[in-house]
């Protein structure tokens, strides 16, 4: 599927969104512990009859059970040996019954904190090898769902986009605050994924769709690509033996998910708790009339670099050259002043960026403005960048 048909797609209509998969899979004989994947192959039929009540319930697009199908999260299982047939089988299984819904390949969190246990360009390998394969297998669209960190996120969008022309959504994890685990604002994550080319973003899991509302009404009017909500069917409730449990039914879901839609979400569907029946009673109450449109780009760069809060005044350094001998790129680093929000980049030369910008990263917490036009160095740089930026 091409970008301008997904995107033709979206203008015309309400778009729908699956359910939860692994909830759905465990209340029907899943075992707690085994890898997901493991237990599809060798339960297709369990997966196909759950991903057709979705189809039949008004999902437009259904996920590939291919939410941990790569290498690190399958290290210790023996798919992880063959991370492309595992990734070919998955997708065949959904593809099989998805005549009249979209595939889309599904990526999450690697499991592995980059800067501490991986780096950027390891990182974006595990995505790359593993979107290769759900994009030979004839997925419509990459979705990365799930995301709780923002370096991690743009990973796994680098690598969708080196590898594939394919529509790549985005979904990440935000908190009551509207910050996702890595600290990294709603507003702000927003902005990084689209300068990286998202052809849409959003939120999924973490809260029911009452608790989400805040965050859609905060990002859509904001946004230049369309909005993604997929909330919880409510907060999970722990039981004494450790079963989680969710208690929002279908109906009350359907009335909450429709005031994010009329907030400006226009691609909806179900995480953790949510069944096909919660996906029906979705459908009814919003309908598939398109949206109002409420979108408004960010009006300036200084406002697209905010890092804590929206912002029209952030402060932008002058220009610091990277080109420059490390050392006296750092020394420079010391002179800005703490009333600096934003630090531009520029490069006028022969540049080690896979030296140069991790070690700059070391001294500020500072998000950086990459004004490089060499399409080259700028790429190198994205690489390896592990923090906050636009390009």
């Amino acid at each position: 599927m091409t970008k301008d048909l997904f995107l033709s797609l979206i203008n015309s209509k309400t778009v729908f969104l699956d359910g939860a998969t692994g909830t759905q899979l465990q209340a029907h004989g899943m075992p707690f512990g085994q890898p997901t994947e493991e237990w599809v192959l060798q339960n297709p039929d369990v997966l196909k009859s759950i991903q057709s009540e979705y189809i039949a319930a008004g999902s437009d697009i259904i996920y590939a059970p291919t939410f941990s199908a790569n290498r690190v999260k399958l290290q210790n299982s023996p798919l992880g040996n063959n991370i492309y047939e595992t990734n070919k089988q998955l997708v065949s299984l959904t593809k099989d019954i998805c005549a009249n819904a979209l595939v889309a390949g599904d990526v999450s969190p690697i499991g592995k904190m980059l800067s501490m246990e991986m780096n950027m360009a390891e990182c974006i390998d595990v995505y790359k090898e593993q979107i290769t394969a759900l994009c030979e297998a004839g997925v419509d669209l990459i979705v990365a769902e799930t995301m709780i960190d923002i370096a991690e996120a743009r990973a796994a969008v680098i690598a969708a986009r080196q590898v594939c022309d394919l529509p790549v959504i985005c979904t990440m994890v935000f908190d009551e605050s509207m910050r996702c685990t890595g600290g990294t604002d709603a507003l702000t994550a927003m902005v990084i994924l689209q300068s990286e080319g998202v052809s849409a973003f959003g939120a999924n899991c973490g809260t029911g769709p009452e608790t989400m509302l805040k965050l859609i009404d905060t990002i859509a009017s904001k946004a230049s690509v369309p909005i993604i909500a997929k909330p919880n069917a409510g907060m999970p409730v722990i039981a004494a033996d450790g079963s989680v449990s969710y208690k929002m039914s279908a109906g009350e879901f359907a009335a909450h998910s429709k005031k994010l839609a009329d907030s400006g979400a226009s691609i909806l569907g179900g995480c953790c708790g949510t069944s096909p029946a919660h996906i029906r009673e979705l459908t009814k109450a919003v309908g598939t009339a398109k949206r109002p449109t409420q979108s408004t780009p960010l009006k300036a760069l200084a406002s697209s670099l905010a890092y804590c809060e929206y912002s029209d005044d952030l402060t932008i350094s002058e220009p610091l050259d990277i080109s420059r001998d490390t050392t006296e790129l750092t020394n420079a680093m010391f002179m800005f002043d703490e009333s600096i929000d934003v630090i531009r980049l520029v490069c006028t030369g022969e540049c080690d960026v896979e030296t140069v910008i991790p070690e700059l990263s070391l001294y500020t917490s500072k998000p950086f403005w990459f004004d490089i036009s060499d399409e080259s160095i700028l790429s190198r740089a994205k690489t390896v960048y592990n923090g906050k930026g636009v390009w």
